[in-house]
Order: structure tokens, then sequence, then C-alpha cells
């Protein structure tokens, strides 16, 4: 059987029944799931907000960003990935973070329909018998999604 091609190292992490992947070198730091915020008015793939470094931060739901409605929040095992995918610091909330593997290219499987989610993937890849879900990190926070954290921000003096 010939090899598949690696697509590169990427941080593994699981959320909602989903196994998902950041490349390696978007990934800032892992650290501890810790307190949140609630920030009403944010859109539904905002957890809340977290101080980070003396800033506050966008705790994004890793499973929602993929497909709306499924919402899971932090636990005492989950684990926070702090990225900066442009000039804006965001943190996304990981049930587990599985660790820094090399992910193949093809095939697939079949993945489940997830919707509008798959404008956030950069691709589909997969680690021994598991589909991974790759996120751009360019679009964990859309546009019309960062104008409404920013006057939620805003509105709430965070």
């Amino acid at each position: 059987m010939q090899a598949l091609p690696l697509l590169g190292e990427f941080v593994i992490f699981r959320s909602g029944g989903h196994i998902f992947a950041l490349n390696v070198g978007s990934v800032l730091k892992v650290v501890p799931a810790y307190r949140h915020s609630i920030l009403p008015e944010a859109p539904a793939t905002i957890l809340g907000i977290v101080v980070y470094d003396g800033q506050i931060v966008p705790l994004l739901d890793s499973a929602a960003l993929l497909r709306s409605g499924l919402r899971v929040a932090p636990g005492l095992e989950s684990r926070f990935l702090v990225v900066r995918p442009n000039d804006r610091l965001l943190i996304l909330c990981a049930e587990e973070v599985v660790g820094v593997r090399s992910i193949a290219l093809g095939p697939y499987g079949q993945p489940e329909p997830i919707g509008a989610g798959m404008m956030r993937l950069q691709g589909l890849g997969h680690h021994d018998d598991d589909l991974i879900y790759i996120f751009d990190p360019e679009k964990l926070l859309l546009l019309h999604e960062a104008r409404a954290l920013d006057k939620a921000m805003q509105e709430h003096g965070a």
C-alpha cells in the first residue's frame, strides 16, 4: 500500500464529538481552561470572554464553529488554544487536546453534512482512522461575527 501524502504538523483537538486541527504554526499556546465571562449579544460561536495576558480575548466554541446549534462549554479537562490569525488574539475551547500530529491527505470517508461550517475549513484530513476537520485560522472569526463581537464588547464595557 502506498503511503498517503502528509499535510504537515497540526495541533489535534476534540470537541462536540468531532476532531479538529489547526496548523501548529498558528497555535501560540495551549493552556488549561479557566473562568470565562458570558458576553450577552455575542455571536453564537462565542462562549464568552477571558482575560489572557492582560487582554480581554473572545473565547470561541470550536464545536459551534463547525456546526451551528452545537455548543460545548469548558469543563474541568478542557483546554484553551491561543491563536492569533490576524491582528486579533482568539482563544478556542477544546474538550481535549490530543497533541501535535502529522495529518495525511485523504481518503476521508463520508463527512457528515455540516453546512455553513465548511467555510471555516482549510480542508479535511485523517490520522489513524479518524476524520479531521482542519480549521483555516483566518476564518475562525468571520467578518460579520467580528463586527457583532466588537459591538457586544463595546456595549458591555469589555
